[in-house]
């Protein structure tokens, strides 16, 4: 009987990854299947360029096409542009019109924008300049309502010239449409219309919204889809309605990286060229918006085409090709998948429960058939709650149960009883005699397992959110701060309390959980406790800050240097916290246990927690690469248990230091 409930929970386990494996595999098709990559240059960028060196356009366009760009982005220009610039002159206003002249071509642009009013009636009149005469060369009137005036943002026409000189240089267009008073169905329709003239079939709205906003977002979907115009989704940079018009569209996007132009003033070229790939390989970006370095150099158009063909050689060296983007194939969870994967998380809650103390019989077999029942039925009766229930309980138990049930395991070791000390014993524990080499294996050996378990929670988490809209990063997961705090306390707490003689001196069960808080808390607090608490709860807010996509806390210099050392050597860098701080802490913990010294153990094991909750971080990331995120894992679990190696060694260093200063007197 005793061996049903182990085999019974490592059963669901088995189920769980079955369906994380199952799901795990779609995803990785999909990725794979989406290997083409977009270069994009701004045209205003490039034709700055032009103008500050004197070279002709055309040359340059050339000379970047073959350094491997492959798209140049075109701004349509506005009213109040024009107006300014000449192109277009208000020759009079009288009452409710307005009267234009300019170039023929220009203003029969003007009159399909004014459309984009539907109340607006133009009157157009050519008036040639002299016979034979291209139309382009014509000039003309136009009579206009008189409020178009106080329009300056209007969206009037893509530049001819930009658009022609791109083609001559076999770069594709991208369209970049301002969405500004883009208010009505056929506002819309209109300047999709406009962009989709110019050859393009990208879009990147320009502004702080997308066209029609959020409230139009499903005339301007149908409205892309008409025009056959793909979406350029700009991550990192919100667009009012972008998740509404990427919904609408059913996630069927192309994922663009830009860094902005300020930030360029401040960017290295090698650190762009990181970014752009880093994006492209590890977030499914697919059109990188590349900004020029408008900076003195020696020779800054060689440079400037250097930068470009770094990155684009780099994304070759990866595996990758440069042409027309496309969007990923649609990705879906199927619902028997969810009830794996639940299965598979009521299996980790079971083994969670049982690391915490004995559970009776009909008490476990109970929770089992409840919770099998909700497992079947859940994902068929309210799927979209189910499938967020799932990996909010993935991200919480697997964590929790890898520290922990290492512990169990390594605490069998332990004597009954342990004696009392303070500060002395603390150090004590730090500095045991004996050969250390066979638990220091031991240690090696659970370590890889705690990371087994989490790797299992992460795949089950991924798996219930494999759909193209976490793909696409337009939907998160909320629950991120709930699965990196949760698990720390958890561990804190029941690391703690088993370290106390008074958890030994009870009977196994939910009697020493209460003997040993109640000691817990009536302890003496010294003033190296009150440290250990505040550095405890500052790393615990630095994670929770530097957690999600955008940290409220700025990486350092050191740190980005260190990950670009990390990227260059291993491929794909492990996290920082893992590698210095979680896996070396997990290891160590778990050998003074081994080693049969708990009362320390329980402060490196709730450091070592860190680990495990990173790791499964790392999962959370779902526009990664699948690939990318188990490579990520695999390189944090070795090269976390080889620094671990190196705090191994300094320990005897620290040893000889602890007993000099220590033990000139007896505890």
């Amino acid at each position: 009987m005793n061996q049903t409930r182990p085999l019974f929970v490592v059963l669901l386990l088995l189920i769980g990854l079955t369906g994380a494996l199952w799901v795990a595999s779609g995803r990785i098709a999909v990725e794979r299947a989406n290997r083409t990559v977009a270069l994009c240059l701004d045209d205003l960028e490039v034709r700055q360029l032009a103008a500050l060196t004197g070279q002709p356009l055309h040359q340059l366009l050339t000379r970047f096409r073959d350094s491997g760009a492959t798209h140049l982005a075109v701004t349509e220009r506005t009213f109040g542009e024009l107006l300014q610039e000449g192109s277009l002159r208000l020759e009079s206003r009288e009452g409710e019109q307005a009267t234009f002249s300019g170039p023929g071509a220009l203003l029969v642009h003007l009159s399909q924008a004014i459309r984009k009013l539907p109340a607006a009636a133009v009157n157009l009149q050519a008036r040639p300049l002299g016979s034979g005469a291209p139309p382009a060369r014509q000039t003309g009137l136009l009579t206009a309502p008189a409020i178009v005036t106080s329009m300056p943002d209007l969206g009037v026409v893509y530049d001819p010239d930009s658009v022609r000189q791109a083609f001559e240089a076999k770069l594709r267009v991208v369209a970049r449409p301002r969405p500004d008073l883009l208010v009505t169905p056929e506002a819309v329709d209109i300047s999709l219309h406009t962009a989709r003239q110019t050859g393009a079939d990208i879009v990147l709205f320009n502004g702080v919204s997308v066209a029609g906003g959020p409230l139009l977002a499903r005339t301007t979907a149908e409205s892309l889809v008409r025009h056959n115009l793909r979406f350029g989704y700009v991550e990192l940079v919100p667009q009012e309605g972008e998740g509404q018009l990427a919904a609408a569209l059913k996630y069927h996007l192309i994922r663009t990286h830009s860094i902005s132009q300020e930030e360029m003033t401040k960017t290295a070229p090698s650190r762009g060229v990181d970014r752009f790939v880093l994006a492209v390989t590890e977030r499914n970006v697919r059109l990188c918006y590349v900004r020029l370095h408008l900076v003195p150099r020696p020779d800054i158009i060689q440079a400037n085409c250097d930068y470009v063909g770094t990155i684009a050689q780099q994304l070759r060296d990866a595996g990758y090709n440069l042409g027309p983007p496309t969007p990923f194939s649609p990705l879906g969870l199927p619902r028997p998948a969810l009830v794996l994967l639940a299965l598979g998380v009521l299996g980790g809650g079971l083994a969670l429960l049982g690391t915490l103390g004995p559970l009776p019989a009909k008490w476990f077999w109970g929770l089992a058939a409840i919770g099998a029942l909700a497992c079947v039925a859940g994902p068929f009766a309210a799927f979209g709650p189910m499938r967020i229930l799932v990996s909010l309980g993935a991200g919480v138990i697997f964590p929790s149960l890898a520290i922990l049930h290492t512990a169990l395991v390594a605490d069998q070791t332990l004597p009954p009883k342990m004696s009392p000390g303070a500060l002395r014993c603390l150090v004590m524990e730090l500095a045991p005699t004996g050969s250390p080499l066979r638990p220091y294996l031991g240690a090696i050996g659970l370590t890889a397992r705690a990371a087994f378990l989490t790797a299992l929670g992460g795949l089950i988490l991924a798996g219930a959110l494999s759909s193209s809209d976490y793909m696409m990063q337009v939907s998160q997961f909320r629950g991120v701060k709930l699965a990196q705090l949760l698990p720390m306390v958890l561990v804190l707490v029941a690391t703690l309390a088993r370290s106390l003689p008074a958890w030994r001196e009870s009977v196994p069960g939910w009697a020493a959980w209460r003997a040993a808080l109640v000691a817990a808390g009536g302890a003496v607090v010294r003033y190296w406790h009150a440290i250990a608490i505040m550095v405890a709860l500052g790393t615990v807010a630095f994670m929770v800050m530097r957690s999600g996509n955008q940290s409220a806390v700025e990486v350092s210099e050191f740190e980005l240097r260190l990950r670009a050392i990390l990227d260059q050597v291993l491929l794909v860098r492990p996290r920082t916290k893992e590698i210095l701080v979680g896996y070396p802490a997990l290891m160590l913990g778990l050998w003074l246990l081994l080693r049969g010294r708990p009362r320390a153990s329980w402060v490196l094991l709730s450091l070592g927690a860190i680990s495990q909750v990173s790791l499964l971080n790392t999962f959370c990331h779902l526009h990664t690469p699948l690939t990318v995120s188990l490579l990520r894992a695999v390189n944090g679990l070795w090269v976390g248990l080889a620094v671990g190696g190196v705090w191994w060694l300094l320990r005897f260093a620290g040893e000889r230091v602890l007993r000099v200063i220590w033990w000139s007197s007896p505890p």
